[in-house]
């Protein structure tokens, strides 16, 4: 059961950490989205 829930949790925060590249990607290209709401959704990430 433990297992399973620490993949789960694995899962989950590599596809959250995944989303928020792709959102600072596209900050950072098609979407004019303010920098400062960037640093603020992307500061819990590790660098890409």
């Amino acid at each position: 059961m433990s297992f399973v829930w620490t993949l789960q949790q694995f899962l989950i925060g590599d596809w959250a950490w995944g989303m928020g590249h792709w959102a600072w990607g596209m900050g950072h290209g098609a979407l004019p989205l303010p920098h400062s709401e960037l640093s603020t959704q992307n500061s819990a990430l590790p660098p890409p």
